[in-house]
């Protein structure tokens, strides 16, 4: 017997609505890593955050703090960006700063990825979570159901073939199922 599909439309606004508290927290979430991590940068000023940065070798103290300084204020611009106006352009810059700071991270203390706490582990599921609210901001969503999946692949392959092919392919994914 076919299965009887919902509404497309009709599916995913009932979706969104049920899911809009989840993605208000994980952007809080992500927010306040950002925040957090700008003030714990400043607050370790002369002491973790300085020793972070003993990977780059013998340098004058101003370097470091130029660099402390720095990615901290990177840190909290992002957050209050996250916070105040999020956006595909947002999370991208999110990611590409996250990425580029474990990279700095990684050249500078590479034991960082064997930690028991995993403080550059941690940035993959971060990375996730910025990639999903950057679909979601851009009006994607993750599918959350075989339902879903099989109408984003119906809508993938429809978008790719152009219509006449679309039409073929509904009517024998429906005669299959």
């Amino acid at each position: 017997m076919p299965q009887v599909r919902p509404s497309t439309a009709a599916h995913h606004t009932a979706h969104a609505a049920d899911l809009r508290p989840g993605w208000r927290a994980l952007r809080a979430s992500l927010v306040l890593v950002w925040w957090w991590t700008a003030a714990v940068s400043l607050w370790g000023f002369h002491g973790i955050s300085v020793d972070l940065l003993s990977g780059l070798g013998q340098y004058p103290l101003w370097i470091s703090h130029t660099l402390i300084a720095g990615g901290a204020a990177v840190d909290l611009a992002i957050g209050l960006w996250l916070g105040w106006r999020p956006s595909r352009a947002a999370y991208a810059s999110a990611g590409l700063a996250m990425a580029a700071m474990t990279l700095l991270a990684t050249v500078l203390q590479p034991a960082l990825w064997l930690h028991p706490l995993g403080p550059l582990l941690k940035n993959l599921p971060l990375a996730a979570a910025l990639y999903l609210l950057w679909l979601h901001a851009g009006g994607h969503h993750a599918p959350t159901t075989a339902v879903d999946a099989d109408a984003d692949a119906d809508a993938d392959v429809n978008a790719a073939a152009g219509p006449a092919s679309a039409a073929a392919h509904t009517a024998a994914t429906r005669r299959s199922a």
